[in-house]
Formats: C-alpha cells, sequence, structure tokens
C-alpha cells in the first residue's frame, strides 16, 4: 500500500501548486472527480470550491462568485455540472468546457508567437528596405538619364559645329 500527499501543506487559504498550497482539509467533508481526472474539493471553512489539476490547486468557485455558506458536499454530474451542499442549498453549477494548458504548453505558444512576431517584423523591416531602395535606384536611373541627354545634346551640338 503507498499513501501520497496530493495537494495541501497547511491550514488556510493558498492556491498554487499542490505542495504549497492551503486547505482547511479538517473540515472538509468532499471531494469528487470529472473525466479529466480534474478532483474537486468542498472547502467548508473557506467557503470555496478548489479544484486540483495537474499539480495545480486553484479555488474554482467561492464564496464571492456563488454565494457558498460553507460548502459540505460536492458531486459531479458530468457535462461540467455539479451538485454542491452548502448550510442551507443544493445547488446546481454549470460550467462551460474549460481548457486546461500545461504552462510549459502556455510557454511554447507564447514563444512560437514571439517568434512568428519577430520574423514578421524582419520581413517588414526588409521590404522597406527594398522599397527605400528602389526608391534611390529610380532616382540613380533618371540622374543617369538625365546626363545621358545632356551628354547626346552636347554631341548634337559639337557636331553642327564642327560641319
Amino acid at each position: 500500500n503507498t499513501v501520497s500527499t496530493i495537494a495541501g501543506s497547511s491550514a488556510g487559504l493558498r492556491d498554487g501548486q499542490s505542495n504549497q498550497v492551503k486547505f482547511n482539509f479538517n473540515t472538509t467533508n468532499s471531494i469528487c472527480v470529472d473525466e479529466n481526472d480534474n478532483i474537486y474539493v468542498a472547502d467548508y471553512s473557506n467557503h470555496a470550491i478548489r479544484m486540483i489539476n495537474d499539480g495545480q490547486v486553484s479555488t474554482f468557485a467561492d464564496k464571492n462568485s456563488f454565494g457558498f455558506n460553507s460548502p459540505m458536499g460536492i458531486t459531479y454530474a458530468g457535462n461540467g455540472s455539479f451538485l454542491v451542499t452548502d448550510l442551507h442549498r443544493l445547488l446546481r453549477i454549470e460550467m462551460p468546457p474549460i481548457k486546461y494548458f500545461h504552462i510549459q504548453e502556455l510557454k511554447a505558444k507564447s514563444d512560437l508567437y514571439n517568434e512568428q512576431l519577430q520574423q514578421k517584423q524582419q520581413l517588414e523591416e526588409e521590404l522597406a528596405n527594398c522599397e527605400k531602395n528602389e526608391l534611390i535606384y529610380q532616382k540613380e536611373i533618371e540622374t543617369t538619364t538625365k546626363l545621358l541627354d545632356k551628354i547626346v545634346g552636347d554631341l548634337q551640338k559639337l557636331k553642327l559645329t564642327n560641319q
């Protein structure tokens, strides 16, 4: 038999890494698990439902968001729906599907976005340089054409004077 701590370090209310969070388990009466293996805890003294997901603990619902008065029981009813009992009521909480991301996944997406943004900026700079160079070349062509026209004109005048 093996016993391991899933979450909690001492009494109180703190979200975060599972080994640093605080619960009031001495008054916790109920837990449940959804189809994604998220664990939900009815945290009676903190007036909250806490969720444990991949080593992270967060306050899923609390007194401020749902008006809980010391939740004592929680059951997952499927499709994002929970049944919660508090001191005076039986509540149904229906949550829209939530997409959870690992920190590493978010960092990878952020890095990819930043890389693509940097590539876009480089391409925009190259385009601006190309446009600037095109203007320079156009001016050089105009200057050369004027110079050639002057030389041709001078040669024609010289030819007329030598006749």
